[in-house]
């Protein structure tokens, strides 16, 4: 695991998961896997699993059967952050 820290204010704003070889390189792409992330208030996290469950979880939309109404509800999330941040 690595840990981010705002180097002003020594809080945490960040952790991600990175793998490293046995010969000390890096591997996946060299590039780290991030896990949570806080900004302000906020705490985002990243949702693990497999199957219809996880994926629902990691994209709501997903619960909806067609592809307008997966599209509204992308456009009403896009409208709700916009106005409320969250």
């Amino acid at each position: 695991m690595v840990y981010y820290y705002d180097p002003i204010t020594g809080n945490q704003v960040a952790t991600a998961h990175q793998l490293v070889k046995a010969d000390l390189t890096l591997g996946g792409g060299g590039k780290p896997d991030p896990k949570d992330l806080w900004i302000g208030q906020f705490h985002y996290h990243r949702h693990d699993g497999s199957g219809p469950e996880a994926d629902s979880r990691r994209d709501p939309s997903l619960q909806y059967s067609s592809s307008i109404a997966r599209w509204l509800y992308k456009r009403w999330r896009w409208v709700k952050c916009q106005l409320t941040g969250r």
